[in-house]
């Protein structure tokens, strides 16, 4: 599971990232735009992975019983 999501966060920087560059490319952006566009791709990126982790994370306290669990 932990190399499933771990992938899952390489593959979903290239994508968004890719997508980034071609759109680059195809637009012909440059200066305040092409700025803006990274940057946001960056906080994307950052808030995707962000969940991505919190989730990782719950699924662990779930497979592990829980931060209730009474062992």
């Amino acid at each position: 599971m932990q190399r499933i999501l771990s992938s899952s966060i390489i593959v979903l920087a290239v994508v968004i990232f890719g997508g980034v560059v071609w759109l680059t490319e195809a637009q012909h952006l440059t200066g305040v735009t092409l700025f803006a566009l990274w940057i946001g791709a960056f906080i994307l990126t950052t808030v995707l992975v962000t969940l991505i982790k919190v989730w990782q994370l719950r699924l662990q306290q779930t497979k592990d019983g829980g931060p209730n669990d009474k062992r």
